[in-house]
């Protein structure tokens, strides 16, 4: 996501506000709903006006892949959404790769207790 900046002037009548934008969010989709999941996390990231890189669940990656089609038709810039979808034997690996890269400060997922800790720990 990115920083909201407030500044203000000399005078007390002017001011502004302006988005500092961060980094690309990592966002992990749940098996269940993953189109409502994928909506509700992408949009406020675009919003802010920051690129997401989302790892759908194994079962559903479809879903995620159809919307990003349809994004791509209606004019969402290339590289602002990617889709990372994978099987269950490298979903660790590659969830780890993500949330300890450098460039990646934001992570949002819905799921379990025990992901969220493995999450953490990363």
């Amino acid at each position: 996501m990115s920083n909201l900046c407030y500044c203000s002037s000399s005078s007390s009548t002017s001011s502004s506000y302006y988005r500092e934008h961060q980094s690309p969010n990592f966002q992990i989709l749940i098996t269940q709903s993953p189109r409502y999941a994928l909506c509700t996390q992408v949009g406020p990231c675009f919003a802010a006006g920051c690129s997401a890189v989302v790892k759908p669940a194994e079962a559903t990656p479809l879903s995620a892949l159809a919307l990003a089609e349809l994004g791509c038709r209606a004019g969402v810039p290339a590289g602002l959404l990617s889709i990372l979808p994978a099987p269950r034997s490298s979903s660790a690996a590659l969830g780890e790769q993500l949330c300890k890269h450098p460039v990646v400060r934001k992570v949002s997922f819905t799921g379990s207790t025990q992901v969220g800790v493995t999450l953490a720990r990363w």
